[in-house]
């Protein structure tokens, strides 16, 4: 669900555009991985958890990035002081 929030958010960005293609890629791998799970072996156990990690970043990015772009209030001065 992070991810797919992330590319639609990010698609066609000038700037954090790249947010969009690494989370489509890493939703693109993660499928492929979940279908064959259970016919492969114990040694790509630690696959999942490197899906679940890039996702994480890609979250944490997409979050700084939001922040970069958010206009700062204004702080005026306050009536009557």
């Amino acid at each position: 669900m992070s991810l797919r929030r992330i590319r639609r958010r990010w698609r066609g960005h000038a700037d954090y555009g790249y947010l969009a293609s690494y989370a489509e890629m890493t939703q693109l791998s993660l499928y492929p991985f979940m279908i064959a799970g259970a016919f492969i072996t114990v040694a790509y156990f630690d696959l999942y958890f490197y899906f679940v990690a890039s996702g994480i970043m890609l979250r944490s990015l997409s979050d700084q990035a939001e922040k970069v772009l958010a206009p700062e209030p204004v702080r005026g001065r306050l009536c009557g002081r």
